[in-house]
């Protein structure tokens, strides 16, 4: 799913690429939380390539939520598969 070049700068402002982003998931223990997601919106910047916006927050185990975020990934058609090029994160004000 994730595209050879990938990029993603994360919320925290930090940088990551494919390499980084497989060792990370590689590594990661389960949890009883989840990520929650709303306000899809998608752009074509080209027939082969799409812009996801939306927002995400973390809910706890408990049901609060925290790491309100604004959300964009950038997705190219390769062959006939679609591969995550570029995601950020950008934090956000709470939302119901």
């Amino acid at each position: 799913m994730l595209h050879p070049d990938f990029k993603e700068v994360g919320e925290s402002g930090t940088s990551y690429d494919y390499r980084s982003i497989i060792d990370m998931m590689a590594a990661e223990q389960p949890s009883d939380g989840y990520v929650h997601s709303q306000d899809y919106q998608c752009i074509e910047l080209a027939p082969s390539v799409q812009l996801l916006l939306y927002q995400s927050a973390w809910v706890d185990e408990l049901g609060n939520k925290s790491h309100f975020a604004k959300r964009s990934s950038i997705w190219v058609l390769v062959g006939n598969q679609w591969q995550l090029q570029y995601h950020q994160g950008t934090a956000s004000d709470g939302f119901s």
